[in-house]
């Protein structure tokens, strides 16, 4: 909690304040809030990665070319063209998780490797490809984009 006579932070989620103990040594809120930052930047990733795998949405199409192209065995890429036809058909990840059970993570794995995502692109959309959200937080935020100006940069730009 962070006091002051007008006012007064509480953490409402224990779970966020377990993680940021454990993992960030953090014990006062006022440290969690100061390290929001970091801690986003440690977490996202994961769950986006859980959620969509690490590879650029494509054309259903596109991925199966590059599916078939690959040195993967047949019977892998018969697996995948299914997950491929399975995420299609249900347009959620969630489903198909279900669905391949034990056999969804390895084959996530695959796609990664290829760098595509089960997740496609509907044919009639006239974008070919997608980078995945990773790449965006990755390669374009603004605390890491290297054309980015940095805050000193910012602060000599303003005029006082």
């Amino acid at each position: 909690m962070i006091e002051h006579p007008n006012y007064s932070i509480v953490s409402s989620s224990s779970l966020i304040h377990n993680i940021a103990k454990k993992k960030f040594k953090h014990e006062k809120t006022a440290d969690i809030l100061l390290n929001a930052d970091v801690m986003a930047e440690f977490y996202i990733p994961r769950y986006i990665e859980k959620c969509y795998g690490t590879g650029a949405f494509v054309k259903k199409a596109e991925a199966e070319k590059i599916i078939n192209s690959s040195n993967y065995k047949a019977k892998i890429k018969q697996e995948m063209n299914a997950m491929l036809n399975c995420c299609m058909q249900t347009r959620n990840l969630s489903k198909v998780r279900l669905i391949f059970k034990e056999r969804f993570e390895p084959l996530l794995k695959r796609f990664n490797n290829l760098g595509i995502s089960p997740v496609t692109i509907n044919s009639r959309n006239n974008y070919n490809r997608f980078e995945n959200p990773l790449y965006y937080i990755t390669e374009c935020n603004a605390n890491t984009n290297k054309y980015a100006p940095s805050i000193t940069e910012v602060l000599c730009m303003q005029k006082w």
